[in-house]
């Protein structure tokens, strides 16, 4: 659980205590030589409490660490796997000298003492775990940049209550001091520019994202840094509509064998990076969105996804629909295989898939995570070295170089860290492919997702419009907000379901789970696939299609469902033209169905009329009125990809799933 804020200090105090003479043990990093004498020196290092002298100490499995920001903020930071509470104070450093101050009831040391930061360790005059006279033990460390951000993210939303936007931007602006310090600071032997920060190449730039920074370094990737996300817990229950109980919402029609919306390669691709349980990762998410304590909170621990999306289910539901399923899952999901995926000529294809998923952890910036793990901490740098290395030994080492992007620092590829726990160590690194390698894959290696459905099951990847410009899918399907896991699974599940329904386009199957969110009402079957799984922010009133996006691609243009096709045909009401496809549907044949449907337009509605008793099945038929010409138009351009009339309407690409065979 997540404990909150100072109120709660001395109850976490008492569960960390430990006694010196219990012979408890704590975890203590190596501290390397640093500077000594102006505020700059101060700034880059965490201090980590080793003991009061008393003997008090943290516990097994637990960090309390120091942290200096920029414009003089002081955090004292407590923390094991899945608990967390942070302190702020106050300071001042200069000539050698620091005055420090915190006011919490239970922790509030009004100090100043000299220090020497080229020390491995250094005494502070008060005591972390009791009131009293006495001193503390720390010892100094010059840890990753990224560790250090996330303390401070942490430790200003648990200590401050700041706003998620207010705590990033100081974990930017320490970021920002960073790179200053590593720009001015130029000592030998041992000092900041001796392999960049921290003997790693130097910090030069920082970028604010939607739940995190982007840093770029001199030398090597760029970083995307996830410091938290914000989803919310199972939504509210559905109910049936009276419809569910019409045998006509189950009939299916037959297959109308006219594949002129079918991609012409029948392959899906399910890419799942983190399919299992593999190096499982904490999220800082519900119970901090919604300031959750005690028996309130739940450990956030995301686990494989594998069981959520019934992967196997849905292979087998593409594959009685004429589909050869390839899977990617955990570390098979690299980049070359990526690559080697998608592109034509391999694995017996000679096209780009028709059917792609890909369910991984994305950014605000377009990134998607491979199955890459490179490793914790700054171990991950010569696995990602490897990695180049494998994918040139591949033939696709000009990946690497497109778009201006040099090997030491793609523009395809990057890295992403996220914490493993709310420890301070334990950051998570992998292999992100950004919208550039879609791009190279489109332009360096003939793939053409033009005819292909693809929908990305990630976090915020739809904030701006840079991935879904790279890949022009014809059918796409992206989330501009972090997104549960159970919903990201449901509408996949509900993807699949539906399309493999003859006659049932990308664009009807996300009508209709707009139609399911807005109404809370379940028709057909895999309706009840979203039960439970309302978004978060609906819940407060947003619309679906505001933070799950639909578009097509028409081969010059990408076009957002929202603004234009059914959900903005001129004349027209989207319930109307539900109403028309489904009545074309009951004699279970869309051609037939679209016939019918022009002969009640021609011989009542196009007049204005309602038959009434002198035509029951053209009565039925209607929407409760005679519909307009433009909502018969585009219900039998989505039945069978002609209209039976011509009619002012602007036509989405359609895509079906095989309604050729």
């Amino acid at each position: 659980m997540h404990m909150k804020f100072s109120s709660v200090a001395r109850t976490l105090a008492t569960i960390l205590l430990c006694a010196a003479v219990l012979g408890c043990k704590s975890e203590q990093p190596t501290g390397p030589q640093g500077t000594a004498g102006n505020a700059d020196a101060i700034i880059p290092l965490t201090f980590y409490h080793v003991q009061d002298s008393d003997g008090g100490k943290a516990g097994d499995g637990v960090d309390v660490v120091m942290q200096f920001e920029p414009n003089g903020i002081a955090d004292l930071y407590l923390a094991r796997a899945t608990d967390a509470l942070a302190y702020r104070g106050t300071y001042s450093f200069s000539g050698g000298k620091i005055s420090l101050k915190f006011t919490a009831d239970d922790f509030k040391p009004d100090v100043s003492f000299t220090i020497d930061t080229s020390k491995a360790t250094i005494t502070m005059p008060f005591k972390v775990f009791s009131t009293g006279n006495g001193t503390s033990t720390w010892q100094l460390a010059r840890v990753p940049v990224e560790q250090n951000l996330s303390v401070i993210f942490n430790s200003s939303t648990y200590a401050e209550n700041l706003s998620t936007d207010q705590a990033l931007d100081r974990a930017v602006a320490y970021a920002n001091a960073m790179i200053a310090i590593g720009g001015r600071t130029q000592q030998a032997g041992g000092g900041f520019n001796k392999g960049g920060l921290f003997g790693d190449p130097k910090l030069t730039g920082v970028q604010k994202l939607a739940n995190g920074v982007q840093l770029q370094f001199d030398n090597g990737p760029y970083v995307n840094l996830q410091l938290f996300g914000w989803v919310r817990g199972n939504g509210v229950p559905l109910s049936l509509s009276t419809l569910a109980s019409d045998p006509r919402v189950h009939l299916d029609p037959a297959s109308p064998h006219n594949g002129a919306s079918d991609p012409d390669e029948k392959t899906a691709l399910f890419i799942s990076p983190y399919d299992d349980d593999r190096d499982g990762v904490i999220w800082y998410d519900q119970s901090f969105y919604n300031r959750l304590t005690g028996s309130q909170t739940t450990e956030q621990v995301q686990t494989g996804w594998g069981n959520s999306y019934q992967t196997s289910d849905m292979e087998g539901v593409l594959h009685d629909a004429g589909y050869t399923v390839q899977r990617l899952n955990n570390a098979d999901a690299s980049v070359t295989n990526i690559i080697e995926a998608l592109i034509p000529g391999k694995g017996g294809r000679l096209r780009t898939p028709g059917f792609v998923t890909v369910i991984t952890h994305g950014g605000s910036d377009g990134s998607l995570c491979s199955g890459t793990i490179l490793g914790v901490d700054t171990s991950w740098r010569p696995a990602f070295n490897q990695e180049e290395q494998s994918i040139k030994a591949h033939g696709y080492g000009d990946v690497l170089t497109y778009g201006g992007g040099t090997e030491a620092q793609p523009k395809t590829i990057a890295v992403t860290a996220f914490k493993k726990s709310m420890r301070v160590k334990g950051m998570h690194y992998g292999i992100d492919i950004r919208p550039k390698f879609w791009e190279w894959l489109r332009t360096a290696k003939q793939a053409n997702f033009g005819k292909s459905f693809v929908y990305i099951a990630a976090c915020l990847t739809d904030k701006n419009d840079g991935l879904r410009n790279a890949i022009q899918a014809r059918a796409y399907f992206a989330f501009n907000v972090s997104v549960r896991v159970g919903l990201a699974a449901a509408i996949f599940q509900y993807f699949c379901n539906s399309l493999a329904r003859p006659t049932h386009s990308a664009e009807e199957c996300y009508y209709n789970i707009l139609r399911v969110f807005g109404t809370g009402q379940m028709i057909y079957k895999e309706d009840k696939l979203l039960d439970h799984n309302v978004p978060e922010v609906a819940e407060q009133g947003t619309k679906v299609s505001d933070i799950f996006a639909g578009y097509g691609y028409d081969g010059q243009e990408i076009i957002s469902y929202k603004q234009a096709g059914w959900l903005k045909t001129s004349n027209a009401d989207p319930g109307a033209v539900w109403w028309l496809l489904f009545s074309g549907r009951w004699g279970q044949n869309a051609d037939t169905g679209a016939i019918g449907l022009k002969n009640c337009w021609d011989e009542y509605w196009s007049s204005g009329n309602m038959p009434g008793l002198a035509n029951p099945d053209c009565q039925n038929k209607a929407p409760g009125r005679p519909p307009t010409s433009a909502e018969l138009a585009y219900a039998t351009y989505l039945l069978t990809g002609t209209p039976v009339i011509t009619a002012p309407m602007f036509k989405m690409p359609r895509w079906t799933l095989n309604d050729g065979r």
